[in-house]
């Protein structure tokens, strides 16, 4: 079923329909028996908010904290029952740094990787047509975050002749020097891909207004650690979206969806209503 399935496709979808919440959905049952009782709680948390989700998201690593063998299975199963139940939303998987496994084995649309091991070891993301690839810029904590990069010659080039009219004395709040999440956006965004290359990010406003200016309108941006305040919600999508009111992913807080006592269908029709009256 993955390879009738596109990415792009199933997005634009979703963000034409005013949805931008992405859902995670978990693994933490330890034993086989148990193992139906996640699938089954997962699977109703797809059929409670498939109306408003524009995507969910399944972390590998969750899935195979206690039993590898139950983790996957439970996996490949939640990932087949999605698409029996909201077949049009995007699956994007995370955790994982192997393309046939999230792709050609659990047959997921999409996937968030590292940057690290640099872009010609994700080239096989990359080169995966029709699939979706989200690259961490969050993944440097401490004072790697902060980190500035002094731009080559070449990417001086590249970068402030597009951004920066063709100068690079600082004029418009452009230096030779951009933060780190700000230079992985801009390699990100210069890469020849046959998939959709998108942005994942942690929810800092400013950091995300800087990386929607270098990748423009057409790039995706994922952003997740939204955490619960509304106000903090209005801010990460004034500075995140496009100039069409869209083009953000955003990642539900799992604390909503775990307490026992929320109504999922219930708390992301909220967020949507949110969300749809700052975009308009």
């Amino acid at each position: 079923m993955s390879e009738n399935r596109n990415f792009q496709e199933l997005l634009n979808r979703r963000f034409t329909c005013g949805k931008s919440i992405c859902l995670e959905l978990i693994g933490k049952k330890r034993s086989l028996e148990s193992m139906d009782d996640t699938v089954a709680s997962n699977l109703e948390k797809v059929r409670e908010t498939k109306d408003f989700a524009c995507a969910y998201k399944l972390n590998t690593l969750s899935f195979l904290r206690h039993d590898i063998e139950c983790g996957l299975t439970a996996l490949d199963l939640t990932v087949k029952d999605i698409k029996l139940i909201a077949p049009n939303i995007p699956i994007i998987i995370e955790g994982c740094d192997c393309p046939e496994i999230i792709f050609d084995i659990f047959g997921a649309d999409g996937a968030v990787v590292k940057l690290y091991p640099g872009t010609e070891a994700l080239s096989h993301f990359f080169l995966r047509e029709g699939k979706g690839i989200f690259v961490n810029c969050h993944e440097f904590v401490g004072e790697m975050q902060d980190k500035e990069i002094l731009l080559s010659e070449q990417d001086q080039m590249l970068f402030f002749g597009r951004i920066g009219g063709g100068s690079n004395d600082g004029q418009n709040g452009w230096t030779d020097r951009l933060s780190l999440s700000a230079y992985i956006a801009h390699k990100v965004h210069s890469l020849k891909t046959k998939a959709t290359c998108g942005l994942a990010m942690d929810a800092n406003p400013n950091r995300l207004a800087e990386a929607r200016m270098i990748v423009g309108d057409d790039t995706p941006i994922f952003v997740n650690h939204m955490g619960n305040n509304f106000d903090r919600w209005k801010q990460i999508v004034v500075a995140g979206q496009n100039s069409k009111h869209g083009g953000l992913i955003l990642e539900q807080p799992p604390p909503i969806i775990k307490n026992p006592a929320s109504d999922p269908r219930s708390e992301i029709g909220t967020l949507h209503n949110l969300i749809a009256s700052i975009s308009g």
